[in-house]
């Protein structure tokens, strides 16, 4: 079976509640491909759903450390941190994705836009980065 159907049925097992199994299956997967992020990532939220939260935390900061880019990761490492009661921490992750997605935004931003209609884009912009 090639990975891509591989990664889907883990994702079904996993929405299925299927856990142990998505986390075996994923080790398996693992093995043949250690740099594939996504598993990783499928692996410690099979984690995090069992409440073993130290071990979810391992596979997130390993998917992190393949695929800085991904909020997605980001999002479940922080996540993982407050189960623990670890606000600190997930609070400067959440800080640190949005603070990210403010910047791509900045990117997007039609800058005629702004000349001709300034309100409506600065709004834009705080609705975006949820600070308007």
């Amino acid at each position: 079976m090639e990975l891509n159907k591989k990664v889907d049925q883990l994702l079904q097992e996993l929405k299925s509640g299927k856990f142990n199994k998505v986390i075996l299956e994923g080790k398996k997967l693992l093995k043949k491909y250690p740099d594939k992020e996504y598993l990783q990532n499928i692996c410690g939220l099979a984690h995090q759903r069992l409440n073993n939260i130290k071990t979810s935390i391992f596979y997130f900061k390993k998917a992190i450390e393949l695929d800085p880019s991904n909020p997605g990761q980001k999002n479940n490492l922080a996540n993982s941190y407050i189960y623990l009661n670890e606000y600190d921490k997930a609070e400067r992750i959440f800080n640190e994705i949005l603070e990210k997605k403010c910047e791509n935004f900045i990117y997007e931003i039609n800058y005629e836009d702004i000349v001709n209609n300034s309100e409506h884009e600065i709004r834009k912009l705080l609705n975006y980065c949820e600070l308007g």
